[in-house]
């Protein structure tokens, strides 16, 4: 685990230095500025033999050099921490882009194990943890520890025996840094998860508004978010403890290193084998390294609470994306023939969802399948949209099989009604063209007018250009599902699946999408899962999933007439 933080920190390292310009520049202002930071030392030990020496004629040479260096030091500072800021924001942008482009390319079996609040976490927590690192550390990750060099090899060829002194207190130092940095970087992965936990109670709170309300259940969520922040507090106090003990603990031991100095200084004055002046450099060495040299114990600590943060978004933009291989050639325009061989699939190891379903939809017919919740349906046909892989058997659409053409191609003949529609806080019109971008006016418009959207969309006060609100909410159920199917229909999918399209609506809603999808049946395939005997009736044929199998296959007439039919028993709870 303790290499894992490193490997980490190094690809943020890369991801630093991606933005070359930025960052050489930021490198030749370090530089400068380290330079001239361990200038005054030695300004201030030929200043004090210039006085010991009574060279009174050289003290404005001195102020002018003085400042000069101070000048050179502030100007170089503005610019180091400038760019070095820059190169942080940078950065954890670039991260963020990428965690949210990697999170639409992972295949929804990563979403079936991850709650989306945690993934939220990681996108904004976890950045900002990293975004704090770099802008405020970042400017001093380079330039103090090279100071400390510097001035350790400065204070070395002055002496080397007060440089050993100082070199024993430095690996105290480094051993109390890595003390404290392992245990903070182990606490602050863990707080982390729980700020996740935290984000995904909050979450459910907001996305179940209605029926918190509804039900009267804000103190129930109340206590959630509680208990979940309490966790999250107990933990960050224990973080809060490590990372205030260690500076410190560093301080201390630099002061006794400082003591040490000066105390073996005055001993080699009083014996003659050393000069005022040089204690007085030495001492300022010290004096200008205790800066940075604190600074580097705050930035390894800090390091460690980044690397857990940086550890957690690298797990996700290491995630196998979806099976997408750039050399699957593309899906040619299909007529809409699907056909299942013996196919079978599991979300986990254990009972199949599916179980060797084999079945063929010829292009152009309607079926529908019906079946208890939790039977396979759905799961049926997010197969043909590849949304997951069947553990055994293929799937072919005009007899190519879809596991060995390109994703994009198979997706764009393929149009989608779930029973839950998310809808984009923009317009009427967006909303629409969301289905196929590049549509025309007069396509989005026809494409309204056969989801009977039309009828609403002409009485909002800007038409087409009037905003619906956040997920639809200044919309009613039927308008939004009529929008919905707009949006499918402006796709001229080949193949349509409606999932349970008309199950929340109200009767006049319900006869309005039943009009819109009479007039598109006949031009494309489409399968239609639904309980609903309103819908099912108009289908070419009807399968009965039962268990994962398909129990019964044949019109709403011949099911109904056979003995001990399934659907028919079915039909009759709706009678």
């Amino acid at each position: 685990m303790k290499s894992a933080g490193k490997t980490e920190i190094r690809r943020l390292a890369r991801a630093v230095a991606a933005h070359t310009r930025l960052f050489w520049t930021a490198a030749l202002c370090i530089l400068v500025n380290a330079a001239a930071t361990l200038a005054p030392a030695e300004w201030g030990q030929y200043l004090v033999g210039a006085l010991e020496t009574k060279q009174f004629d050289a003290l404005p040479f001195f102020a002018l050099l003085a400042f000069i260096i101070i000048a050179v030091k502030e100007v170089s500072d503005f610019l180091r921490r400038f760019t070095m800021d820059s190169l942080g924001y940078y950065t954890s942008a670039d991260l963020q882009r990428a965690l949210h482009d990697k999170i639409l390319l992972l295949p929804m079996a990563f979403f079936r194990k991850n709650e989306m609040g945690a993934l939220v976490s990681r996108a904004t927590n976890d950045i900002a943890v990293i975004r704090q690192f770099l802008t405020q550390n970042l400017s001093s990750i380079i330039k103090d520890p090279l100071v400390v060099l510097l001035g350790a090899v400065m204070l070395f060829l002055k002496n080397w025996i007060f440089t050993l002194e100082l070199l024993a207190v430095g690996i105290l130092i480094a051993l109390s840094m890595q003390f404290f940095g392992n245990r903070i970087r182990r606490v602050a992965k863990r707080v982390q998860g729980k700020m996740a936990a935290a984000v995904v109670r909050m979450q459910e709170s907001l996305f179940a508004i209605d029926a918190v309300k509804l039900f009267h259940r804000e103190d129930y969520h109340r206590r959630r978010y509680s208990r979940a922040i309490t966790h999250y507090l107990k933990l960050s106090r224990r973080m809060i403890r490590l990372d205030a003990l260690g500076p410190p603990v560093n301080e201390f031991l630099s002061f006794m290193a400082a003591f040490i100095i000066v105390g073996s200084g005055v001993m080699f004055i009083t014996d003659g084998t050393m000069q005022p002046s040089e204690l007085v450099a030495f001492v300022l060495y010290l004096a200008i390294l205790a800066q940075p040299l604190n600074a580097v114990t705050n930035i390894v600590l800090q390091y460690k609470k980044a690397a857990a943060s940086t550890a957690r978004v690298f797990e996700i933009l290491d995630e196998p994306i979806e099976d997408d291989t750039a050399d699957l050639p593309p899906l040619p325009p299909v007529r809409g023939d699907v056909e299942f061989r013996g196919v079978s699939f599991y979300y986990q190891t254990g009972t199949p969802v599916l179980r060797d379903i084999t079945l063929r939809i010829a292009a152009g017919e309607t079926l529908a399948i019906v079946g208890a919740s939790g039977c396979g349906k759905t799961t049926l046909v997010n197969l043909i949209a590849r949304l997951y892989h069947p553990q055994q058997g293929n799937i072919l659409i005009d007899g190519h099989d879809i596991a060995r053409v390109s994703l994009a191609s198979l997706r764009e003949q393929i149009g989608y009604v779930p029973q839950e529609n998310f809808l984009f806080a923009g317009t009427a019109r967006e909303n629409i063209l969301y289905g196929r971008p590049e549509a025309s006016d007069a396509e989005v418009i026809e494409a309204a007018r056969l989801a009977f959207a039309d009828e609403f969309i002409e009485r909002l006060p800007k038409k087409y250009h009037s905003r619906i609100g956040e997920r639809g909410q200044l919309l009613s159920g039927g308008q939004k599902q009529r929008l919905a199917l707009a949006r499918v229909f402006v796709r001229r999918p080949r193949i349509l699946i409606l999932d349970e399209a008309t199950s929340a609506l109200d009767a006049e809603s319900e006869k309005l999408i039943q009009k819109a999808l009479d007039g598109v049946l006949k031009r494309q395939t489409t399968i239609i899962i639904a309980h609903r005997l309103s819908t099912v009736r108009k289908a070419d044929r009807v399968i009965v999933l039962d268990d994962g199998r398909i129990a019964e296959s044949g019109t709403h007439a011949e099911l109904m007439a056979r003995a001990g039919s399934r659907y028919a028993a079915f039909a009759r709870l709706q009678n």
